[in-house]
């Protein structure tokens, strides 16, 4: 490894860790598939707005996906994954996303946009070429192409790398497989392009070529319009089915490695530049054609070339990239993991290779659930977002500030403190005119006994002062479970609060803007027969029906407990149409379910909903009613009775919105993100 003048002078200035600040851009283009009664055909329309993040071309039936300009390594490559994911849960169950690409398309691709930060340049330029008077423009133009021309010149390692195209047609399987056809197909250019200045290879470079290229602007140069480097750009880099997002993430790590190793090292002298990179395109034909099983032609040059790469990065500031590296390393020792290799072997058919639309999203990226909620709805809907901080669980939605996809600038941190506290909230509407349960809290476990014998020939529901999760006892439990459960409220340094048993049905109300846009009523875990299945037959099917949208159906002490006291047993057969609950209450996460009931409601509660969010100060959020009969209008004289508050939330669960009974399924989000949007 030799540095020229650049490379002397960024390593002694120090300049190295600029390559780390290197900014990106994703762009991805799939098929669409639609997969009915067992039959494929090219998508015509999807569910979602065109918007710069998602374009659909109905023609080609063609899906392009692009993240924001200029964004961190790590950044970049989360917001595209986030961003595939959430087409793919927007999508309707039937749409297929193709996973692969194909042979006699270059479509179905993926290109890179990378920058170098600007004042790299600056700092070069003024430290050394200034006084030379040579044209900042054209020095800055003139090391980009430095690095273009050794990119060029090594396309092979990432046809190597990255083919994935083994037969001319997927389906000719008597074809001689190779490492990929798109490449192979490609030829060598005709004409050479001229790489000596940036006009010159505007001028003779292929219009529709695939691979390393530049991307430019015009810029006013003294008076006069100059073309000038805008970002590198690299083409063509075929899907890899093995990798959700259709590559391996280390291949920024060598995109980067590359720029700059190219950036300080002895180019290409101007001699031998047209003939060497005739002979680096020759070469890459070689690669796109050979068998995948056998040992490529590269592998001594691949070798050789990132051991170069391993020692650059460890004598410099890039040892961040090492570990990239070193993975991509392994492939070339061991062909058989190259993604065309892996194709061959694994004897799988193309249609194997599709992400299925419909798919939840949860838990799959570091995003929470109420932020993938808001997002996928800002998605379908044509919005720019964009997340500012996973960590802060922020985004930024058009030009609205939200977070964990529900609170705005709007709340107030002085009432955020009282709805984080249920016996606050309660105290506060209860002052109000609002009716709220009977209450009593321990404090100690020295007041335990004592509240004992005051409920214990009631129903009863035992919470946390501020934690979620409740439990109800229809029974009044024994004074041995009382201990337990009220101990494990207070280990948790809060204050145990015991509510009488309300008759009536629980809701959800949530609010957005002060408005309600779903109501839903929770329905305690149960089962329901069908006269013939056993009780742990029918808990079984629900779990599995739960797990498919991520989501827990838990069975243990206390819905055996409760099974018991309901004189049954796990191979009891419930008749048709029979259910048992293994609940009595509906707290989140506990195998409940929702009915969205905000349409059936008696008109006469909305007024007093608005009330009840005006006292609060609650403009988004969601807030627990009990309600004897939703469908009785309200009587004021009895508003105590037949309508009961019990908590409030500034960041309740959104995604319990998505998956209600009887199909009734409303755009929730879609309604939540207009009225967030709203000025």
């Amino acid at each position: 490894m030799e540095y020229d003048e650049i490379g002397k002078q960024i390593d002694s200035a120090k300049l190295m860790g600029a390559f780390k600040a290197l900014r990106w851009q994703l762009k991805q283009s799939r098929k669409v598939a639609e997969i009915v009664a067992g039959k494929s055909s090219e998508a015509s329309k999807i569910p979602l707005k065109q918007s710069e993040r998602c374009t659909f071309f109905a023609k080609d039936a063609l899906l392009e996906l692009s993240t924001h300009a200029g964004m961190s390594k790590g950044k970049v490559f989360s917001e595209f994954e986030l961003l595939l994911r959430l087409v793919q849960s927007a999508l309707e169950p039937e749409k297929r996303i193709q996973a692969f690409s194909e042979s006699n398309s270059s479509q179905n691709t993926t290109t890179f946009y990378w920058n170098i930060p600007e004042q790299l340049f600056k700092t070069l330029y003024d430290n050394q070429y200034q006084h030379l008077k040579i044209d900042y423009l054209v020095f800055r133009n003139q090391l980009a192409l430095k690095v273009l021309q050794q990119l060029v010149a090594h396309h092979w390692l990432l046809t190597y790398l990255t083919g994935c195209t083994p037969f001319l047609t997927m389906k000719n399987q008597t074809a001689t497989p190779q490492r990929s056809a798109v490449r192979a197909g490609a030829g060598v250019p005709e004409k050479p392009v001229d790489y000596r200045t940036l006009s010159a290879y505007i001028k003779t470079r292929p219009a529709f070529a695939t691979g390393f290229d530049l991307t430019t602007t015009q810029l006013e140069n003294k008076g006069v319009q100059i073309e000038s480097v805008r970002s590198f750009k690299l083409t063509g880099i075929e899907l890899n089915p093995f990798e959700k997002t259709g590559f391996k993430a280390e291949l920024l790590d060598l995109l980067s490695v590359m720029t700059a190793y190219f950036m300080c090292t002895t180019g290409i002298a101007e001699q031998e530049l047209t003939p060497k990179i005739q002979a680096a395109c020759k070469f890459e034909q070689v690669v796109a054609r050979e068998n995948p099983f056998a040992q490529s032609a590269c592998y001594k040059k691949a070798q050789q070339f990132i051991a170069s790469l391993l020692h650059f990065v460890a004598q410099t500031q890039l040892q961040i990239y090492q570990g990239g590296l070193e993975k991509l390393q392994n492939l070339v020792t061991d062909s058989m993991q190259t993604p065309a290799a892996k194709l061959l072997r694994s004897g799988r058919e193309i249609d194997a290779f599709f992400l299925k639309g419909g798919q939840s999203t949860a838990g799959k990226t570091k995003v929470t659930a109420n932020m993938q909620f808001l997002l996928k709805a800002a998605l379908k809907e044509g919005k720019d977002f964009e997340i500012i901080s996973q960590e802060e669980q922020l985004l930024r939605i058009e030009n609205k500030l939200v977070l964990n996809g529900i609170t705005d600038a709007q709340t107030s941190a002085l009432y955020a403190k009282i709805w984080h506290a249920r016996l606050l909230c309660q105290q506060l509407v209860q002052s109000r005119g609002i009716g709220v349960p009977n209450t009593w809290t321990i404090t100690n476990p020295a007041e335990i006994d004592e509240i004992y014998e005051l409920i214990k020939e009631s129903a009863i529901v035992v919470k946390g002062s501020f934690t979620t999760g409740a439990l109800t006892f229809r029974n009044v439990p024994a004074r041995k479970v009382f201990r337990q459960t009220v101990h494990g409220f207070l280990k948790k340094k809060q204050k145990c609060v015991i509510e009488q048993y309300q008759g009536g049905a629980a809701y959800r109300v949530l609010l957005v803007k002060g408005q309600a846009i779903s109501m839903l009523e929770r329905i305690p875990q149960n089962i329901v027969g069908d006269g013939h299945s056993p009780v742990s037959e029918l808990i079984t099917r629900k779990q599995k029906r739960y797990a498919q949208i991520e989501r827990d159906f838990p069975f243990d002490n206390l819905q055996q407990s409760n099974l018991i006291l309901q004189g049954r047993k796990e191979t009891s057969i419930l008749a048709r149409g029979e259910q048992l609950f293994l609940r009595y209450d509906a707290t989140t996460g506990t195998g409940e379910e929702y009915l969205e009931c905000l349409s059936e409601m008696d008109k006469s509660y909305l007024q007093k909903i608005r009330e009840l969010a005006q006292i609060l100060h609650l403009q988004n959020g969601a807030i627990d009613i009990i309600l004897p009969n939703l469908y009785q209008p309200l009587r004021e004289k009895d508003a105590r009775e037949q309508f009961i508050f019990l908590n409030a939330h500034a960041e309740p669960s959104l995604t319990l919105h998505e998956h209600t009974l009887m199909q009734q399924d409303a755009p929730v989000a879609e309604k939540m993100l207009q009225l967030l949007l709203e000025c």
